[in-house]
């Protein structure tokens, strides 16, 4: 790889194998408490398919638990050493479509009202927010910094647009 001409996606140019960002404490933190209301809201969805009592109060807490850590510590949980002001205007803004999207399929399954509205907010908001992420990190590939963080924005941000998605029940 020492040839002058090498194309902008040579792994080894935009990530040292071996060098991995360290995280904060509070980084680490937040990316497991992350996972807790997940895992209580995806019991909550196995109860509610079950018939079980009690999957709408499981539904709720890791929805809106879900929703309000997203919302509030969105910049927190990216692994990123420095932030630079755009990433962290797009992690709040991601951060706010993330907490839409949750509560937007929260409001899908328990059938409350405004649920289609929420639900095209979402998918538009992630949508747009996707394909800025995409333009962003290719104009950031030789920065390791921040491809990592574009790469775990792009990744949240799929696996919530493809969510949302079948949840309307629009495109599947």
């Amino acid at each position: 790889m020492a040839n002058k001409n090498q194309d902008p996606l040579d792994l080894e140019e935009v990530f040292s194998p071996g060098k991995e960002i360290p995280a904060t404490p509070m980084q680490r933190f937040l990316q497991n408490l992350e996972i807790i209301p997940l895992i209580i809201l995806a019991i909550g969805l196995g109860m509610k398919y079950k018939g079980m009592a009690y999957s709408s109060e499981a539904l709720i807490i890791g929805g809106t638990t879900s929703a309000m850590l997203y919302i509030a510590f969105s910049w927190l949980m990216f692994r990123v050493g420095k932030y630079k002001s755009l990433e962290v205007i797009l992690s709040i803004l991601c951060g706010l479509a993330f907490g839409v999207g949750i509560l937007a399929i929260l409001f899908r399954i328990e059938s409350w009202e405004m649920s289609e509205e929420m639900l095209s907010i979402g998918i538009k908001g992630m949508l747009g927010l996707l394909f800025v992420s995409i333009g962003l990190f290719a104009f950031n590939l030789k920065d390791k910094r921040a491809s990592v963080f574009y790469r775990n924005v792009i990744a949240r941000l799929l696996i919530f647009t493809v969510l949302l998605l079948y949840f309307s029940r629009l495109y599947f």
